[in-house]
């Protein structure tokens, strides 16, 4: 009886030292690829597809995007940064766009562009009216 099958199996393709987002301080890291093998008895063959990649920080064992290896620390920083409210001074999280308290967006939000400017990038559609 022949057993055939596959597996998923981390492989490090790359190892040094980046600004780890919960860390907030340099650490070591391992970016990995996780790879499904194809498998004979539960011997791994050969790779059949790349399922994805991440990086790992060796200090607090948290995993994010590859991306964060082309980040500085001070736009590691931005994206993790509290923002403070306009209105009510509250701290709200990074991901969130509104203050939790009082629902003011963010003031990083970029303001709705007029209707003319809708009209300008697509020539001879008609402006909506409100």
């Amino acid at each position: 009886m022949i057993i055939w099958g596959s597996q998923a199996q981390d492989k490090r393709i790359a190892a040094g030292t980046f600004y780890c987002p919960s860390c907030r301080t340099a650490s070591a890291y391992s970016h990995q690829r996780i790879a499904r093998w194809l498998t004979l008895c539960f011997i791994p063959l050969f790779p059949l597809e790349t399922l994805g990649e991440y990086v790992l920080c060796l200090r607090c064992a948290e995993t994010f995007k590859p991306l964060v290896l082309a980040m500085t620390p001070e736009q590691v920083e931005a994206l993790v940064r509290p923002w403070p409210c306009a209105s009510c001074g509250s701290r709200n999280p990074p991901a969130e766009p509104s203050c939790l308290a009082c629902s003011a967006w963010a003031a990083c939000a970029l303001p709705r562009p007029p209707r003319e400017a809708h009209a300008a990038l697509e020539p001879g559609t008609p402006v909506p009216q409100a």
